[in-house]
């Protein structure tokens, strides 16, 4: 089994400036090059910070660039998202469990969890009663085969002194669930906008830049980083691929 893993994509309203049209158009390359390379994956998930202002243009450009994708795509939200202002652009759907963003996934061989971890007025993330209760519950019913989990926030320090006070703010109620199903085989996260291989409560967690955007007095260089997670009963391969583009400040000026 194979899927697609993004995060922080930090996306505008296009029509704000020529840099977020610019840095659209270079995001929407990224998808199609994915779509064409990797048809047969079984989802791809977006681990929060789809926009960077919450901007509703910003998320129906999202919502229509990922409706032409050939496979699922289970957005997450993050510290610069809105659930309100996210879900009247993209509906709710299957994405509203215990009135939050996440879901879950069941295929023959996993189970794959999808969290909402925001905290409305605040850069660190939390998991409430409810969320936690739903959680329980999934991973009880899931017991039978591996489970991947899927959130914004980390639960554990980095070594940062900038995001390790904006993490997830009650990781030991998340840690009891987890310790107590003993079958969640890896966690994947955002936020931090770097590459991060460590554990966490004896799992393996893993973390990308997501998109970047550096701006000089000449040019503006755009990146994504995508993760391609291959996954077999017995073993779970984390991979990258990188994108790039640079785009001269003279052509718009």
């Amino acid at each position: 089994m194979q899927f697609l893993y993004l995060t922080d994509l930090h996306m505008r309203d296009p029509a704000n400036s020529w840099v977020d049209n610019e840095r659209a158009n270079f995001f929407a390359s990224c998808l199609r090059e994915l779509a064409q390379t990797y048809a047969d994956a079984e989802f791809c998930v977006v681990t929060g910070d789809l926009t960077d202002q919450a901007e509703p243009m910003a998320y129906s450009w999202l919502y229509e660039q990922f409706k032409e994708l050939p496979f699922p795509t289970i957005p997450l939200l993050g510290n610069h998202d809105d659930r309100e202002a996210f879900w009247r652009e993209f509906g709710v759907h299957g994405n509203n469990q215990a009135n939050f963003v996440q879901s879950f996934r069941r295929s023959d061989n996993a189970c794959f969890i999808f969290l909402d971890t925001i905290k409305p007025g605040s850069d660190a993330g939390t998991l409430c009663d409810a969320r936690l209760f739903w959680l329980e519950k999934i991973l009880q019913e899931n017991r039978d085969v591996p489970v991947f989990l899927f959130m914004h926030h980390p639960p554990c320090e980095i070594g940062d002194v900038i995001m390790d006070p904006i993490k997830l703010d009650n990781p030991a109620e998340l840690g009891r669930l987890l310790s107590n199903a003993r079958n969640v085989r890896h966690i994947f996260v955002g936020h931090v906008h770097r590459n991060i291989t460590t554990s966490w409560e004896e799992i393996p967690l893993t973390s990308i830049p997501g998109q970047s955007l550096n701006t000089t007095s000449t040019h503006v260089d755009f990146g994504l980083t995508a993760g391609i997670v291959e996954f077999e009963r017995d073993s779970i391969q984390v991979s990258q691929v990188s994108f790039s583009h640079r785009a001269s400040l003279k052509t718009f000026l």
